[in-house]
Protein backbone atom coordinates (compact mmCIF):
# COMPACT_ATOMS: atom_id res chain seq x y z
CA UNK A 1 0.00 0.00 0.00
CA UNK A 2 1.26 3.16 -0.80
CA UNK A 3 2.49 5.51 2.21
CA UNK A 4 0.95 8.43 3.53
CA UNK A 5 2.89 11.23 5.07
CA UNK A 6 1.33 13.47 7.54
CA UNK A 7 4.11 15.98 8.16
CA UNK A 8 2.77 19.30 10.86
CA UNK A 9 6.11 20.11 12.03
CA UNK A 10 6.34 21.05 7.55
CA UNK A 11 3.83 22.38 7.09
CA UNK A 12 3.84 25.00 9.94
CA UNK A 13 7.85 26.24 10.46
CA UNK A 14 8.04 25.91 6.50
CA UNK A 15 4.74 27.44 5.39
CA UNK A 16 4.14 29.73 7.77
CA UNK A 17 6.95 30.22 10.29
CA UNK A 18 9.83 30.78 7.51
CA UNK A 19 7.17 33.19 5.50
CA UNK A 20 6.74 35.58 8.73
CA UNK A 21 9.99 35.38 9.80
CA UNK A 22 11.48 36.76 5.97
CA UNK A 23 8.25 39.21 6.09
CA UNK A 24 9.81 40.43 9.57
CA UNK A 25 12.83 41.05 8.82
CA UNK A 26 11.93 42.66 5.70
CA UNK A 27 9.62 45.02 7.55
CA UNK A 28 12.52 45.80 10.23
CA UNK A 29 15.62 46.76 7.98
CA UNK A 30 12.48 48.95 6.28
CA UNK A 31 12.25 50.85 9.28
CA UNK A 32 16.37 51.40 10.17
CA UNK A 33 19.15 53.22 8.43
CA UNK A 34 22.79 53.31 9.51
CA UNK A 35 22.63 57.23 9.83
CA UNK A 36 19.50 56.60 12.68
CA UNK A 37 19.90 57.89 16.32
CA UNK A 38 20.78 55.48 18.82
CA UNK A 39 17.19 55.29 20.49
CA UNK A 40 16.52 56.71 23.89
CA UNK A 41 16.15 54.42 26.89
CA UNK A 42 13.65 54.68 28.76
CA UNK A 43 10.95 52.72 30.94
CA UNK A 44 7.98 52.21 29.58
CA UNK A 45 4.38 50.12 30.11
CA UNK A 46 4.85 47.26 28.23
CA UNK A 47 3.20 47.26 24.59
CA UNK A 48 0.35 44.79 24.21
CA UNK A 49 0.93 42.20 21.76
CA UNK A 50 -0.28 42.90 17.79
CA UNK A 51 -1.69 39.65 16.58
CA UNK A 52 -0.26 39.28 12.64
CA UNK A 53 -2.69 37.05 10.38
CA UNK A 54 -1.93 34.83 7.92
CA UNK A 55 -3.83 33.89 4.77
CA UNK A 56 -3.90 29.99 3.79
CA UNK A 57 -6.15 29.32 1.10
CA UNK A 58 -6.13 25.02 0.87
CA UNK A 59 -8.25 22.33 -0.66
CA UNK A 60 -10.99 21.17 1.48
CA UNK A 61 -10.37 17.36 0.90
CA UNK A 62 -7.85 18.28 4.06
CA UNK A 63 -9.81 20.14 5.66
CA UNK A 64 -10.02 17.60 8.73
CA UNK A 65 -6.42 17.58 9.60
CA UNK A 66 -5.60 21.47 8.57
CA UNK A 67 -8.47 22.86 11.04
CA UNK A 68 -6.56 20.47 13.96
CA UNK A 69 -3.28 21.53 13.00
CA UNK A 70 -4.30 25.59 12.93
CA UNK A 71 -6.17 25.58 15.74
CA UNK A 72 -3.17 23.91 17.76
CA UNK A 73 -0.51 26.56 16.36
CA UNK A 74 -2.92 29.53 16.88
CA UNK A 75 -3.20 28.94 21.27
CA UNK A 76 0.47 28.10 21.27
CA UNK A 77 0.25 31.87 20.20
CA UNK A 78 4.14 31.75 18.43
CA UNK A 79 5.57 35.38 18.94
CA UNK A 80 7.76 36.58 16.07
CA UNK A 81 9.43 39.48 18.56
CA UNK A 82 7.69 40.67 21.90
CA UNK A 83 4.90 42.21 21.13
CA UNK A 84 4.19 40.28 17.83
CA UNK A 85 2.27 37.01 17.02
CA UNK A 86 1.46 34.95 14.65
CA UNK A 87 -2.36 33.65 13.57
CA UNK A 88 -3.36 31.70 10.96
CA UNK A 89 -6.58 31.93 9.18
CA UNK A 90 -6.75 28.83 7.04
CA UNK A 91 -9.76 28.97 4.11
CA UNK A 92 -10.96 25.13 2.89
CA UNK A 93 -11.83 25.37 -0.74
CA UNK A 94 -11.60 23.92 -4.16
CA UNK A 95 -8.45 23.85 -5.85
CA UNK A 96 -9.45 25.81 -8.89
CA UNK A 97 -10.92 28.14 -6.76
CA UNK A 98 -7.61 28.48 -5.26
CA UNK A 99 -6.01 28.98 -8.25
CA UNK A 100 -8.91 31.49 -9.68
CA UNK A 101 -8.36 33.93 -6.35
CA UNK A 102 -5.22 34.33 -6.61
CA UNK A 103 -5.15 35.06 -10.44
CA UNK A 104 -8.37 37.36 -10.09
CA UNK A 105 -6.62 38.81 -6.84
CA UNK A 106 -9.75 39.23 -5.34
CA UNK A 107 -8.31 38.26 -1.72
CA UNK A 108 -4.84 38.69 -0.24
CA UNK A 109 -3.90 35.50 0.47
CA UNK A 110 0.11 34.60 1.47
CA UNK A 111 0.35 30.82 1.25
CA UNK A 112 -1.71 28.16 -1.02
CA UNK A 113 -2.26 24.49 -0.75
CA UNK A 114 -4.27 23.09 -3.13
CA UNK A 115 -4.36 19.19 -3.77
CA UNK A 116 -1.81 18.82 -6.87
CA UNK A 117 1.70 20.28 -8.37
CA UNK A 118 -0.60 19.70 -11.44
CA UNK A 119 -2.68 22.32 -10.02
CA UNK A 120 0.26 24.72 -9.30
CA UNK A 121 1.43 24.23 -12.91
CA UNK A 122 -1.54 24.97 -14.45
CA UNK A 123 -1.97 28.07 -12.49
CA UNK A 124 1.73 29.36 -13.42
CA UNK A 125 0.59 29.12 -17.03
CA UNK A 126 -2.54 30.82 -16.53
CA UNK A 127 -0.44 33.47 -14.42
CA UNK A 128 2.53 33.36 -16.96
CA UNK A 129 -0.23 34.51 -19.84
CA UNK A 130 -1.92 36.98 -17.52
CA UNK A 131 0.83 38.54 -16.00
CA UNK A 132 4.35 37.57 -17.10
CA UNK A 133 5.66 35.86 -14.28
CA UNK A 134 4.78 32.28 -11.97
CA UNK A 135 1.93 32.82 -9.50
CA UNK A 136 3.73 30.62 -7.05
CA UNK A 137 7.34 29.44 -6.98
CA UNK A 138 8.98 26.77 -4.54
CA UNK A 139 6.79 24.65 -2.89
CA UNK A 140 6.86 22.04 -0.11
CA UNK A 141 4.62 18.67 -0.08
CA UNK A 142 2.76 18.54 2.90
CA UNK A 143 0.37 14.79 2.52
CA UNK A 144 0.43 12.15 -0.04
CA UNK A 145 -2.31 10.22 -0.48
CA UNK A 146 -2.95 8.52 -4.35
CA UNK A 147 -6.06 8.63 -6.54
CA UNK A 148 -8.22 5.96 -6.00
CA UNK A 149 -11.16 3.79 -7.11
CA UNK A 150 -13.23 3.01 -4.31
CA UNK A 151 -15.58 0.14 -4.40
CA UNK A 152 -17.99 -1.47 -2.49
CA UNK A 153 -16.04 -4.66 -0.97
CA UNK A 154 -18.60 -7.12 -1.93
CA UNK A 155 -18.72 -6.10 -5.49
CA UNK A 156 -14.69 -5.77 -5.78
CA UNK A 157 -14.49 -9.76 -4.25
CA UNK A 158 -16.98 -10.40 -7.47
CA UNK A 159 -14.51 -8.93 -9.70
CA UNK A 160 -11.67 -10.72 -8.43
CA UNK A 161 -10.34 -8.55 -6.23
CA UNK A 162 -9.12 -10.89 -3.24
CA UNK A 163 -7.19 -12.87 -6.05
CA UNK A 164 -5.92 -10.11 -8.40
CA UNK A 165 -5.20 -6.95 -9.44
CA UNK A 166 -8.05 -4.42 -10.81
CA UNK A 167 -7.79 -1.62 -13.11
CA UNK A 168 -9.34 0.62 -15.75
CA UNK A 169 -9.53 -2.07 -18.00
CA UNK A 170 -11.76 -3.77 -15.90
CA UNK A 171 -14.18 -0.93 -15.23
CA UNK A 172 -13.80 -0.45 -19.13
CA UNK A 173 -14.89 -4.52 -19.67
CA UNK A 174 -18.44 -3.47 -17.35
CA UNK A 175 -19.45 -1.11 -20.15
CA UNK A 176 -19.38 -4.28 -22.21
CA UNK A 177 -21.16 -6.38 -19.65
CA UNK A 178 -23.20 -4.06 -17.44
CA UNK A 179 -25.45 -7.07 -15.53
CA UNK A 180 -21.81 -8.93 -14.30
CA UNK A 181 -22.50 -7.48 -11.28
CA UNK A 182 -25.91 -8.71 -10.75
CA UNK A 183 -25.17 -12.60 -12.07
CA UNK A 184 -23.01 -12.95 -8.92
CA UNK A 185 -24.64 -10.75 -6.34
CA UNK A 186 -27.73 -8.91 -5.21
CA UNK A 187 -30.01 -7.82 -8.11
CA UNK A 188 -30.95 -4.53 -6.86
CA UNK A 189 -27.04 -3.54 -7.49
CA UNK A 190 -28.00 -4.01 -11.37
CA UNK A 191 -24.83 -2.52 -13.80
CA UNK A 192 -21.60 -1.09 -12.85
CA UNK A 193 -22.07 3.01 -11.87
CA UNK A 194 -19.41 5.12 -11.15
CA UNK A 195 -19.33 8.07 -9.86
CA UNK A 196 -16.61 10.50 -11.16
CA UNK A 197 -15.82 14.10 -10.31
CA UNK A 198 -15.85 16.57 -13.36
CA UNK A 199 -12.13 16.33 -14.19
CA UNK A 200 -12.72 20.47 -14.75
CA UNK A 201 -13.90 21.38 -11.45
CA UNK A 202 -12.01 18.84 -9.51
CA UNK A 203 -8.61 17.71 -9.01
CA UNK A 204 -8.80 14.17 -8.05
CA UNK A 205 -11.42 14.14 -11.44
CA UNK A 206 -8.73 15.72 -13.77
CA UNK A 207 -5.94 12.72 -12.19
CA UNK A 208 -8.31 9.94 -12.46
CA UNK A 209 -8.41 11.30 -15.85
CA UNK A 210 -5.26 11.78 -16.77
CA UNK A 211 -5.02 8.32 -15.40
CA UNK A 212 -7.26 6.41 -17.81
CA UNK A 213 -5.43 8.13 -20.78
CA UNK A 214 -2.29 7.01 -19.54
CA UNK A 215 -3.93 3.17 -19.28
CA UNK A 216 -5.67 3.36 -22.64
CA UNK A 217 -1.90 4.04 -23.95
CA UNK A 218 -0.29 1.34 -21.81
CA UNK A 219 2.59 4.02 -20.84
CA UNK A 220 3.49 4.89 -17.29
CA UNK A 221 5.53 8.16 -18.39
CA UNK A 222 6.16 10.40 -21.51
CA UNK A 223 2.93 10.78 -23.04
CA UNK A 224 2.78 12.27 -26.07
CA UNK A 225 0.31 13.82 -28.14
CA UNK A 226 1.11 10.74 -30.59
CA UNK A 227 0.30 8.22 -28.37
CA UNK A 228 -3.65 9.30 -27.82
CA UNK A 229 -3.82 9.59 -31.01
CA UNK A 230 -5.00 5.98 -32.16
CA UNK A 231 -8.70 5.21 -32.58
CA UNK A 232 -8.66 2.73 -29.70
CA UNK A 233 -7.18 5.45 -26.92
CA UNK A 234 -11.06 7.13 -27.41
CA UNK A 235 -12.84 3.91 -27.77
CA UNK A 236 -10.99 2.73 -24.14
CA UNK A 237 -11.86 6.17 -22.64
CA UNK A 238 -15.45 5.65 -24.15
CA UNK A 239 -16.25 2.97 -22.53
CA UNK A 240 -15.40 3.77 -18.85
CA UNK A 241 -17.31 6.88 -19.33
CA UNK A 242 -20.22 4.28 -19.96
CA UNK A 243 -20.00 3.33 -16.66
CA UNK A 244 -20.66 6.82 -15.22
CA UNK A 245 -23.25 7.93 -13.62
CA UNK A 246 -22.87 11.29 -13.02
CA UNK A 247 -20.27 13.85 -12.22
CA UNK A 248 -19.95 15.72 -9.06
CA UNK A 249 -17.75 19.09 -8.26
CA UNK A 250 -15.73 16.69 -5.96
CA UNK A 251 -14.22 13.85 -4.31
CA UNK A 252 -15.75 14.80 -0.81
CA UNK A 253 -19.04 15.18 -2.42
CA UNK A 254 -18.84 11.43 -4.04
CA UNK A 255 -17.44 10.19 -0.72
CA UNK A 256 -21.00 11.40 0.91
CA UNK A 257 -23.03 9.70 -1.60
CA UNK A 258 -21.39 6.77 -1.08
CA UNK A 259 -22.45 6.68 2.88
CA UNK A 260 -25.57 8.46 2.33
CA UNK A 261 -26.83 6.61 -0.32
CA UNK A 262 -25.11 3.44 -0.57
CA UNK A 263 -24.66 0.78 -3.32
CA UNK A 264 -27.91 0.94 -5.23
CA UNK A 265 -27.29 4.28 -5.89
CA UNK A 266 -23.17 3.57 -6.64
CA UNK A 267 -21.04 0.99 -7.26
CA UNK A 268 -17.66 3.02 -7.05
CA UNK A 269 -16.60 6.49 -6.87
CA UNK A 270 -13.06 7.76 -7.69
CA UNK A 271 -11.46 9.05 -4.14
CA UNK A 272 -8.47 9.63 -2.30
CA UNK A 273 -7.61 6.81 -0.69
CA UNK A 274 -7.51 8.35 2.64
CA UNK A 275 -10.84 8.76 2.45
CA UNK A 276 -11.43 5.19 2.44
CA UNK A 277 -9.59 4.71 5.37
CA UNK A 278 -11.46 7.09 7.40
CA UNK A 279 -15.02 5.39 5.89
CA UNK A 280 -13.56 2.63 8.53
CA UNK A 281 -13.97 4.55 10.92
CA UNK A 282 -17.79 5.79 10.23
CA UNK A 283 -20.20 3.63 11.34
CA UNK A 284 -23.05 5.31 9.12
CA UNK A 285 -21.32 3.64 5.68
CA UNK A 286 -23.75 0.94 4.42
CA UNK A 287 -20.66 -1.79 3.41
CA UNK A 288 -17.07 -1.61 4.10
CA UNK A 289 -15.30 -0.19 1.29
CA UNK A 290 -12.04 -1.19 -0.53
CA UNK A 291 -9.72 1.20 -2.01
CA UNK A 292 -8.29 -0.04 -5.58
CA UNK A 293 -4.98 0.88 -6.78
CA UNK A 294 -5.51 0.93 -10.66
CA UNK A 295 -3.11 -1.79 -12.04
CA UNK A 296 -2.21 0.46 -15.12
CA UNK A 297 -0.71 3.26 -12.13
CA UNK A 298 -2.60 6.06 -10.50
CA UNK A 299 -1.23 9.23 -9.50
CA UNK A 300 -0.61 10.76 -6.19
CA UNK A 301 -2.37 13.73 -4.76
CA UNK A 302 0.83 15.61 -3.02
CA UNK A 303 -1.00 18.68 -1.83
CA UNK A 304 2.03 20.94 -2.00
CA UNK A 305 2.33 24.38 -0.49
CA UNK A 306 3.42 27.44 -1.20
Amino acid sequence: MPNRIFNPILFFVYGILLLCLTLLSACDNSHQSPSSPPPVTQTAAAEPPRFIQLILTYDREKQEWVKEMTDKFNRIHYKISDAQIIQVKAIPMSSAQIIDEVLSESHQVHLISPASSAIIKLGNAKSQTKMGKNMVGYTKNLVLSPIVIALWKPMAETLGWDKQRIGWADIAALAKNPQSLTAHHSPQWGHFKLGHPHPEYSHSGLLSLLAQVYAGADKLSHLTVADIKPPQIATYLHDIQQTIAYYGHSSHFFNAELKNNGPDDLSAAVLYEHQVIQSYQDANTPLPLVAIYPKEGTFWSEHPIG
